[in-house]
């Protein structure tokens, strides 16, 4: 398991639609839209969530309980 890391928030998802912050209009503010999940990522973000419940409660002592929402993270680069 890693030690903690300063990361971007690109993404939310739940078990319907992945919420991105993305330009609708060119020049214009950006605005949060959600896409559904097809057939394949639905069944990707499902054995995520049970796998991070799972590593959670079985390696780390930590019961979430169901997980309902997931993080999309990226690792911000030049930190330490």
């Amino acid at each position: 398991m890693a030690i903690l890391q300063e990361g971007m928030v690109v993404a939310v998802s739940d078990s319907l639609f992945k919420y991105e912050k993305m330009s609708v209009v060119p020049g214009a503010r950006p605005k949060v839209v959600s896409n559904p999940h097809s057939q394949q990522s639905l069944s990707t973000w499902n054995s995520r969530a049970e796998r991070i419940e799972y590593i959670y409660s079985k390696k780390c002592g930590v019961l979430t309980g169901d997980i309902t929402v997931l993080l999309h993270v990226r690792p911000l680069k030049g930190k330490f």
